[in-house]
């Protein structure tokens, strides 16, 4: 029933084009909830951990870390 589903890289290009589309026009909007998502103390305890992780590995292993996740 319906059309046939797209390829998964096709549904995955219109999605994140759509999602462009909507940032590009809400723009003001989207910065505002980033600034306000990113200075909860929730979210800064979990960066600050992360960080102190990180340098407690020392410089070698921290770039592999980082790499690896992002």
């Amino acid at each position: 029933m319906g059309r046939a589903r797209l390829p998964t890289p096709e549904r995955r290009l219109r999605k994140k084009l759509s999602h462009e589309a909507w940032k590009a026009k809400n723009w003001d909007y989207y910065v505002e909830q980033k600034r306000l998502l990113s200075s909860r103390p929730a979210y800064k305890a979990v960066r600050k951990a992360r960080y102190q992780a990180r340098k407690a590995l020392g410089p070698e292993e921290s770039f592999f870390l980082c790499s690896s996740v992002e």
